[in-house]
């Protein structure tokens, strides 16, 4: 099983993102460094329509809320999610 990494930079944040993945199997984690979400994926065999569907979940969190950016990390690959200009 793959897990996405989410970091986001306050608590607030953290709580909303959650909040906006709550149909996932997501888990909030907080440390010293910071905050940081776990996505744990391809437990229900969805495989990339659950990719998708996470991705675009986290986009609405970020449209509505302006939010970013954010870093994510996938697959042992790194990411930064923006909101949209415009």
């Amino acid at each position: 099983m793959d897990r996405l990494r989410i970091h986001p930079r306050s608590r607030e944040s953290a709580q909303g993102m959650l909040a906006a993945l709550s149909r996932f199997h997501a888990e909030l984690l907080e440390s010293a460094e910071g905050y940081e979400i776990v996505v744990t994926l391809g437990r229900d065999g969805r495989g990339d329509a659950e990719i998708v569907a996470l991705l675009n979940a986290l986009e609405q969190y970020f449209a509505a809320r302006k939010t970013g950016p954010t870093r994510l990390e996938l697959g042992g690959r790194t990411y930064v999610m923006r909101p949209e200009e415009g």
